[in-house]
């Protein structure tokens, strides 16, 4: 009679190489979006893994600490517990608030540590309601900040949240984090809106935005500060603008300060703009963004994304096309009273276009003039018999809409356009017509 031996429930860790485990151990660390708190409930399994866990310190490499009224021991035990077993590894630091700037909270010990080792931070994001309420309720605090800060000489990766409109008055205290920070690429910013005022504190206090390659703004910009921005960037590849606002209700050409193309942006490859406010409510609360590309040259660009778009500048977007000739491949278009003429007009610009999409953001809707008609559908169905090729988009393999994207009185021509793409298609090639959910920005 054949003999069923059975394994202890303790050999596969017992048997298992330590250095297995330890890649074992990194692959779930990083799938778990590098969250501490998985190694802690490692460590707890067995006194095995506590050892392979605790002496790998790129398990330790990640600092979300939250200022909140309760639970500060949990969170200074983690705290001090990361930096023991993270040695000198780099880190990802996160520091968050939960109360009003206007508390009267004590910072406890480990807010002063946090801000101390951020000199070790190669990801960092930052509260700005945090730092103001410490110096709102600690009398010695600015002075003590500005001691223990130091240059952040490893950081790549800075994000700021909850940043103030007027009172930028956390920017000259955080100086010394970037004086200097040589492997500064990427910034971002998130709060109550970026003023002109706000860029100035930070080109006041050094920042080097000569070094980005990737800027994201995350909430209103005026157009003085996208513009101005833009301009201190002749690295940047990669722009996002989530909220471009005039600073006040004037509608006129005296604000635009720059020369038409004045500002050269020779690799950006990927520019995302969004309006502001709500065109359907007649808000005029941003230009259009087509306006503000007449002001820029970017020879590399692949991919722009223009949303919430209150209108259409069909003189600037020539302007813009002509000066830089970008091989864009990839646009996104989400524009108020976009009407046929214009769309056709645009896309004839763009021969190099692969992915087109067209769907409207959940918060603008769309008026009736820029929903696709039949004269759409028939320009995009034109063939040139001398190029052998579409005479709009000639190149392009992925279309996409929203349900309510085409008039009823065009269905048929707009699904004859589709056909006739389909079958023209290169070899190797294939037009993709995508129907989806109205886009989610």
């Amino acid at each position: 009679m054949v003999q069923i031996t059975s394994l202890s429930a303790d050999w596969v860790i017992h048997n298992i190489p330590f250095d297995v485990w330890r890649h074992i151990f990194g692959i779930f660390f990083q799938q778990s979006s590098n969250d501490t708190r998985k190694s802690v409930l490692l460590s707890h399994v067995c006194s095995t893994w506590r050892s392979i866990v605790t002496n790998a310190p790129e398990l330790w490499t990640t600092v979300n600490l939250t200022i909140k009224t309760s639970d500060e021991q949990s969170q200074a035990s983690l705290f001090s517990l990361v930096l023991r077993n993270s040695g000198n590894m780099p880190l990802r630091m996160d520091l968050r608030g939960m109360m009003h700037e206007t508390t009267t909270l004590t910072y406890p010990q480990h807010v002063w540590d946090f801000l101390e080792e951020t000199r070790r931070a190669k990801e960092l994001s930052l509260d700005f309601g945090v730092i103001n309420a410490l110096l709102a309720t600690e009398s010695a605090a600015y002075g003590t900040v500005k001691t223990e800060l130091q240059p952040c000489a490893l950081l790549e990766n800075l994000t700021l949240l909850n940043t103030a409109y007027k009172e930028p008055n956390a920017i000259p205290l955080l100086e010394r984090m970037w004086m200097p920070a040589p492997s500064l690429i990427s910034f971002a910013m998130y709060g109550a809106g970026v003023s002109s005022t706000c860029m100035k504190s930070f080109q006041k206090a050094n920042f080097p935005f000569h070094q980005l390659s990737a800027l994201k703004i995350g909430t209103a910009i005026q157009v003085e500060a996208l513009l101005d921005t833009l301009s201190l960037t002749p690295l940047l590849q990669a722009a996002s603008f989530h909220g471009v606002a005039w600073e006040d209700d004037r509608d006129d050409d005296d604000r635009w300060v720059y020369d038409e193309g004045g500002i050269v942006l020779p690799a950006l490859r990927t520019l995302t703009l969004q309006g502001y406010g709500s065109p359907r409510l007649g808000c005029l609360l941003s230009p259009p963004l087509t306006r503000l590309l007449a002001f820029i040259t970017t020879p590399s660009l692949t991919t722009l994304d223009l949303y919430a778009d209150r209108g259409w500048s069909p003189e600037s977007f020539e302007t813009f096309i002509r000066k830089s000739s970008p091989p864009i491949e990839d646009l996104g278009l989400d524009i108020c009273d976009f009407s046929q003429d214009d769309k056709i007009s645009c896309l004839k610009m763009l021969p190099s276009l692969k992915s087109l999409d067209l769907r409207p953001r959940k918060d603008t809707g769309r008026s009736d003039l820029s929903r696709l008609g039949k004269q759409f559908s028939m320009a995009m169905r034109d063939w040139d018999s001398l190029t052998e090729s579409f005479s709009v988009c000639p190149i392009l393999e992925k279309l996409t809409i929203d349900h309510d994207a085409v008039v009823d009185s065009a269905q048929t021509a707009f699904e004859s356009m589709v056909q006739e793409r389909k079958r023209r298609s290169p070899e190797g090639k294939y037009f993709e017509l995508v129907i989806a959910d109205v886009h989610h920005s």
